[in-house]
């Protein structure tokens, strides 16, 4: 017959089975809403890469076209061009741009800088070549400035447009032979184009004096201004340079001789005086700075007309000079930088249809929309809160996600503590329901040992007793000493053992009341 330990402890176990298997399927369930949100968030980040990869080209593709697309209409309108013509230049911007380093949009806009120099399409479609070889060669980064320079070099000194590669190639050749720049000659000329032209210099031989005087210091504005302030004081002063240095600059009719001759002689009349009176006079005849001008070419007038007649020769030098910066890894990787971006341009081009057509289908919708609108104010109002709605359902459900992910990890949660907190309790109530017969076992085992220690202490006290008679016949004082030794000794044993034995007699009870309760105790 089970006694009611066991029927307690047979419950513990089964508290304890239970607790288990909760506590496993608990687990079971938090690893699988953990597994399922897992793939919700991995499926739906894989969606928006794989989309995000795939818009991403459109939409740089539309940012192309449209870049480009607006630079091709801002150019139609200020060329006024008749039908289709447009076509034609378009067709010869994208073709340029899939053979140089520069772009559609770029050259795009700096045809825009032509138009804006009164060049007609048919100039500017003449110019653009020249143009691209004329930056290159020149290292102009910034193309519709150089578009710029050249439209107001070849507007200063009355050139055809269609002489736009040479002029790249006069401005390419001067900066090689000076220690300028073609950016410095462009703003040279800023300052001394007009008076240039005006004394029927022309761009060859007033490049080639801003390409050796720049050796002098005199480069980019500071180079300009001079030559502008010599040119001007050497129109102006005429007849005292005549009076003064012996040079006609005028023939008999008035009109100015071959403008490198008088240069030349002027040049010999400034060499053959003395330091001190011949910058006098050129300070009197041509202020200060064109003085600095004066001597720089007076210095270098050989020079002058050698680069000179070398930049009259120079066509197809800038072609040639694009060509082979182009050669390199540079300008592989620019080239193909460029395709890449009228690959966009095209296919940009080719969605303009549809985004036409989509707008076409939507304007009456949007437009009927907004009187529609107009006319019920107070629906506005309600969309918001439709909206609002919409939204807030976003969060929830977003909410309920997460709460979702969190009732997971409540479940790992309350499955471990529901091992680490109850199971403590019931080992503990299985303990002190075997606890009686483990103190009884130990009270036994105290009781055996109690024995054995009393029957050795009597056997322990007889040897002493005998030992003490036999000694008697001894010293009276040794018999004393020994007398009082053995009582030292023995005492204490004594009267450990008699405690020991309370408390064996206390264990017996305890676990006597334990076993059978109150009332048979009583």
């Amino acid at each position: 017959m089970p006694t009611r330990r066991g029927v307690e402890a047979g419950r513990a176990f089964v508290v304890i089975e239970a607790l288990d298997r909760t506590g496993k399927v608990l687990n079971r369930i938090s690893r699988r809403l953990d597994a399922f949100s897992q793939r919700a968030i991995a499926l739906g980040r894989q969606l928006g890469i794989v989309g995000g990869l795939l818009a991403l080209p459109f939409a740089s593709s539309i940012k192309e076209a449209r870049a480009y697309s607006d630079a091709m209409l801002a150019l139609d309108a200020k060329l006024r061009t008749v039908g289709n013509r447009i076509e034609a230049t378009d067709r010869l911007i994208l073709d340029l741009a899939e053979t140089t380093t520069f772009t559609a949009s770029e050259i795009a806009r700096a045809a825009n800088e032509l138009a804006k120099a009164d060049f007609d399409v048919n100039q500017i479609e003449a110019a653009l070549p020249g143009l691209l070889d004329f930056a290159k060669a020149g290292e102009l980064d910034d193309l519709p400035g150089a578009a710029l320079a050249m439209a107001d070099s070849i507007k200063a000194f009355g050139l055809e447009a269609s002489n736009s590669a040479h002029v790249g190639d006069m401005f390419f050749v001067a900066a090689t032979n000076g220690t300028t720049s073609v950016k410095e000659l462009t703003q040279a000329l800023s300052f001394s184009a007009g008076s240039a032209n005006q004394l029927g210099f022309g761009l060859a031989k007033t490049l080639g004096i801003l390409s050796q005087t720049s050796k002098a210091m005199l480069k980019s504005t500071k180079g300009g201004t001079s030559l502008n302030q010599f040119l001007l004081q050497l129109a102006s002063n005429a007849e005292k340079i005549e009076d003064t240095l012996g040079v006609k600059v005028t023939d008999e009719i008035g009109n100015f001789r071959d403008r490198f001759e008088i240069l030349s002689e002027i040049v010999d009349s400034i060499n053959s005086m003395a330091d001190a009176p011949k910058f006098k006079v050129l300070k009197e005849l041509f202020n200060v700075r064109g003085t600095r001008q004066a001597v720089a070419i007076a210095q270098m007038f050989e020079d002058i007309e050698k680069v000179t007649a070398e930049i009259e020769g120079s066509a197809g030098r800038a072609a040639v000079a694009r060509q082979k910066m182009e050669s390199g890894l540079g300008g592989t990787i620019d080239k193909l930088i460029s395709k890449v971006v009228s690959l966009k341009i095209k296919v940009g081009n080719a969605l303009t249809p549809a985004f036409q057509a989509f707008d076409k289908a939507v304007s009456p919708v949007i437009r009927g929309l907004s009187r529609f609108i107009s006319e019920n104010e107070e629906i506005v109002v309600k969309v918001a809160k439709g909206i609002g709605i919409l939204l807030g359902s976003a969060v929830a459900f977003i909410l309920i996600g997460v709460g979702l992910k969190v009732l997971s990890i409540s479940f790992a949660v309350l499955a471990s503590a529901i091992h680490l907190l109850f199971t403590p309790f019931i080992l503990l109530k299985l303990l002190f329901i075997t606890l009686p017969g483990l103190l009884f076992g130990v009270a036994k085992a105290a009781i055996v040992a109690t024995v054995a220690l009393l029957k050795m202490a009597v056997v322990a006290g007889i040897a002493v007793v005998k030992a003490m008679v036999l000694a008697t016949t001894s010293v009276i004082g040794f018999m004393a000493s020994l007398v009082s030794s053995v009582v030292a000794t023995v005492g204490p044993l004594l009267l450990f053992s008699l405690l020991i034995g309370v408390i064996a007699a206390g264990v017996l009870a305890i676990g006597d009341f334990a076993r059978k309760g109150p009332e048979e105790v009583r």
